[in-house]
């Protein structure tokens, strides 16, 4: 993945190291012009004034010579050597005037030699000793230049960090953005060069806003337009059943009237999820008796179960209260209960077990179904998906409806398959009344208080 807080600080540490060894470099070819020049002239000027005066030469001794960077003069008569200042040093004689580069013995040297007549001046001065005082010099100098290299990048990363936390938080509002949440992203504070990217976003936000809003007055429309017609025509049937005689015709009839219920639980759930489309979350929360909402939910619930003869049990631990609406949490129970019983194989049994923590109010619900594919999982509370080979009917949209719900809620709703059989275990977790002491661990041991079976119903098979 590219990062543009990578390429900044590596585009921008490489240009300031360039920029920074070419300044050194610099830096040492001119004070290397400099000091060549500086003492190219004390050269010239030393054998000019001993040639012009005729002065004979001083002694100079081979340390001064080679490490202190003194000037030894050579004097010649015609081609005859007459005098020298370091004896040991032999040095030809330079056939012209001017500055000459020298090598003896594998030591370079600075020669100036000045011909006047028959008489011959030459200055030599050490050319090692020259790079020694121009790098100790140039070193030096460019030192405090290599050392602000790291200085100037850690300056130039808290820039970029600084500049970079605005796109961040561009880019974190982005991804707050989902079907529910629609809202333009913040302009102010943009950074000039993002302002076209984030009005081309908020365009296509606005676009998308627009089509879900459509599509959501069409569905409550729609919803709205067949609950009517589907109530009629259920209540005709209903008519037209009592007088039916005939054995075939009523069994025809009874799969007309399945298919009725079916379409009108349709048209309920497209109304109830095109309401939570448009709620703009600000609903009212009340506490809830969770035990108390559950045995209301699995009372409705009682002829789905009679017919399936399937056995509901409640397990709950004294008397949990949640947080919530109470509209959006009973959505999402009974969605969860409904589906159970109609997966579980007939005959079979539910458990829902209610637990509670500091943290919590955890709701499982347990059944003995076929389970849901693991590469599936993910996808089941996706609008209209449904597991591939079921046989049940339904529109793939209950799982949606409660998840939606429980968000809104700030609760947490998750499936998984049994490890100890077939079947699948549906958790909700619900906010805790803050109003509520602690759990009391003393009521969780007491079962004897805590089972509440479908059999004290007469539902119990």
């Amino acid at each position: 993945m590219i990062s543009l807080r990578r390429q900044l600080l590596a585009w921008l540490a490489t240009v300031f190291v360039a920029v920074a060894l070419f300044a050194a470099l610099a830096t040492y070819n001119s004070f290397g012009r400099t000091v060549h020049w500086f003492m190219d002239e004390q050269l010239r000027a030393l054998v000019e004034a001993r040639a012009e005066a005729g002065i004979a030469p001083e002694p100079v001794d081979e340390y001064r010579l080679r490490q202190k960077g003194a000037i030894a003069i050579q004097v010649w008569q015609g081609d005859e050597f007459v005098a020298s200042a370091i004896p040991a040093l032999v040095m030809p004689r330079q056939p012209t005037s001017g500055f000459h580069n020298v090598e003896v013995d594998g030591e370079p040297w600075r020669v100036y030699t000045s011909i006047s007549g028959d008489r011959t001046f030459q200055g030599v001065q050490s050319l090692r000793l020259r790079q020694h005082v121009i790098r100790s010099q140039a070193l030096g100098t460019a030192l405090p230049i290599l050392l602000l290299i790291p200085v100037t990048a850690l300056l130039v990363w808290l820039i970029v960090r600084h500049v970079m936390r605005k796109l961040e938080t561009l880019s974190q509002a982005a991804a707050e953005r989902d079907a529910h949440n629609l809202q333009p992203l913040p302009g102010n504070h943009t950074p000039v060069e993002i302002q076209p990217l984030v009005q081309a976003i908020n365009r296509l936000l606005a676009r998308l806003h627009s089509t879900f809003d459509a599509q959501r007055r069409f569905v409550q429309d729609a919803a709205h337009e067949l609950r009517t017609p589907l109530a009629a025509l259920s209540l005709q049937l209903e008519n037209v059943q009592a007088r039916i005689t005939d054995a075939e015709l009523k069994q025809q009839v009874d799969v007309l009237e399945t298919g009725v219920a079916r379409m009108k639980r349709l048209a309920e759930q497209l109304l109830r999820l095109a309401r939570q489309d448009a709620s703009v979350g600000d609903q009212q929360e009340t506490q809830l008796d969770v035990c108390a909402m559950l045995r209301e939910i699995i009372t409705e619930l009682l002829s789905l179960a009679e017919r399936r003869r399937i056995d509901i049990e409640l397990q709950a631990c004294g008397t949990p209260n949640a947080v919530g609406n109470a509209d959006d949490i009973r959505s999402v129970l009974q969605n969860l209960i409904d589906n159970a019983l109609r997966y579980s194989p007939e005959g079979s049994s539910l458990e829902i077990l209610v637990t509670e923590s500091a943290e919590g109010i955890e709701i499982r619900i347990v059944d003995e179904g076929p389970g849901i594919p693991e590469d599936q999982l993910p996808r089941v509370f996706d609008r209209f998906f449904r597991v591939a080979g079921s046989n049940m009917e339904g529109s793939g949209l209950g799982l949606a409806i409660a998840q939606r719900a429980a968000e809104r809620n700030g609760a947490t709703l998750s499936l998984q398959n049994r490890t100890d059989r077939k079947g699948l275990v549906a958790t909700v977790r619900l906010r805790r009344s803050p109003e509520q002491g602690a759990p009391r661990r003393s009521e969780a041991a007491r079962s004897a208080q805590a089972p509440t079976k479908l059999e004290d119903a007469n539902a119990g098979t």
